[in-house]
């Protein structure tokens, strides 16, 4: 359990902008911060450069966004540098969504220094996952923070950003209020955690980014016709700061319940949900409280949220019932409920079946990708048995892009479904060394690479990816689970 610090809290009449930006008479509330930052504002230029253009077919010609695209128009950047950009971009749309990427890069950006050299500041050896997909990313945006001079272009456009901001903050104010009345919380000061939040000018309307990192709770949000469709994300994400320190201990112990990961798969919940239904188990009662708190009611509910990982809401909204009589806290009466929740309570409490998100907004029809459609057609023949058609396929997208991760996988795959599994090794560990490869393709390789070192007798050698790849979080596609299976294998 973290230890953590209260104090008694007064209204802070400061708005934090970094080491070089100006104070804005803007008040932070009850552990909620306003916040500019360039490095977001670097980052999204940098993407729009590489190929980002979500909704700007709709983008109102004298937004902040339509304007500083125009600058960066016009401004000298060398085509060497776009050109890297434009690759780094399709290396890293495994997705082939626009809005997939913009989120990635949002978070990049909160994980890198300030300008103008922007440099990783978490450890490198072992980076976060959006770090190290993206790693190379921040030496882009230094050298296209120069070109451009995106540092007068930033500062230009402030005074619009920061009246973003202003109109944002009375909504912010009144829902955190509310949040706090509703649970009968005093106003304090946690100083190891805290709810930021900033604009992000150049992204496209309407959309909002949650990033949890090192305590601290961010909300990234793009201009909106109505600040107030923002409610629902801060009162979740208010809600997360305040109960998590008793939320990630309990919900932890659920991780590794076989039992509970069976059930999810029948279910068809999200990979990652049956990798951990601590997630569930957490975002349940994150989502149970929601809807208890007056004026939330339906926009709070689950899937109207975005919220597909609140499973086992109805068993909390249950518990939640008696709350309003009990004279408690909302955080004590929560973390009083939590110890007697077992996991067979939500095995009970879990639907049928898992109804998809709901609440995601419409991609653009996709231009079809010539890279992708080899690889789809690749990955059929390699199905089917069609080595030698396959590894025609891979070889040519490989005569383009030596480094292109994917048709490197291929291959591994063709190699070891000829029983050449030295050869099939070297693709694997190629690609689960390579900083570009995603985190899903990393962990396969590392799967497929183990299984090349079983068929090879080097047990002890296999044991060691099967590992790497059982410790891996986030979307790894089921390749930590594959590496834990092989485990058991392993053992017995």
């Amino acid at each position: 359990m973290r230890m953590t610090l209260i104090l008694t809290m007064t209204l802070l009449v400061a708005c934090f902008l970094g080491a070089r930006e100006t104070a804005a008479p803007l008040e932070n509330i009850a552990n909620v911060e306003f916040r500019l930052d360039e490095r977001l504002f670097v980052a999204m230029c940098a993407l729009h450069l590489a190929g980002y253009d979500y909704g700007l077919d709709k983008e109102p010609a004298d937004s902040i966004r339509a304007r500083v695209l125009a600058e960066l128009d016009r401004a000298p950047v060398s085509a060497g540098l776009k050109a890297e950009l434009r690759e780094l971009y399709r290396r890293h749309n495994v997705e082939m969504s626009a809005f997939a990427q913009q989120s990635k890069y949002a978070a990049f950006s909160l994980m890198i220094g300030p300008a103008p050299d922007f440099p990783p500041r978490l450890d490198t050896r072992h980076p976060p996952v959006q770090v190290a997909n993206l790693l190379g990313l921040e030496k882009l945006m230094a050298r296209l923070y120069g070109e451009a001079g995106l540092r007068p272009l930033w500062l230009g456009q402030q005074p619009r950003v920061l009246d973003q901001l202003r109109q944002l903050e009375p909504v912010v104010k009144e829902t955190i209020l509310a949040v706090l009345a509703f649970g009968r919380i005093e106003a304090k000061l946690y100083l190891n955690r805290r709810l930021i939040i900033t604009p992000d000018p150049v992204n496209a309307p309407g959309i909002v980014n949650a990033v949890n990192l090192e305590g601290n709770y961010y909300i990234l949000v793009s201009p909106a016709v109505q600040a107030d469709r923002y409610r629902r994300f801060l009162v979740h994400e208010y809600l997360h700061l305040l109960l998590d320190p008793h939320l990630e201990d309990w919900a932890g112990k659920f991780r590794g319940d076989e039992e509970l990961r069976r059930r999810l798969k029948e279910a068809d919940a999200p990979e990652a949900i049956q990798e951990n239904p601590g997630l569930a188990a957490r975002e349940s009662v994150i989502a149970a409280v929601e809807e208890i708190i007056p004026g939330q009611g339906e926009a709070a509910s689950p899937a109207a949220a975005g919220h597909a990982e609140a499973l086992f809401v109805g068993l909390f909204r249950e518990k939640l019932a008696g709350f309003a009589a009990s004279g408690q806290n909302l955080v004590d009466y929560t973390a009083g409920l939590l110890p007697n929740i077992s996991a067979a309570d939500l095995a009970a409490a879990m639907p049928a079946r898992v109804a998809p998100p709901a609440d995601r907004p419409p991609d653009p029809p996709a231009r079809p990708d010539p890279r992708l459609e080899t690889l789809q057609s690749a990955e059929a023949w390699i199905r089917d048995g069609q080595l030698d058609r396959a590894e025609a396929a891979l070889s040519t997208l490989l005569a383009k892009d030596p480094g292109d991760v994917n048709a490197l996988f291929g291959l591994g795959q063709v190699r070891f479904g000829r029983g050449d599994y030295a050869q099939a090794l070297q693709f694997f560990e190629t690609v689960a060394a390579a900083p570009a490869a995603p985190l899903w393709l990393q962990g396969w390789s590392l799967v497929r690479g183990g299984n090349c070192l079983v068929r090879l007798e080097r047990t002890a050698e296999a044991k060691l990816r099967f590992e790497r790849a059982a410790a891996l979080t986030g979307d790894d596609r089921g390749a930590a689970a594959a590496a834990r299976r092989s485990l058991d294998r392993l053992a017995e």
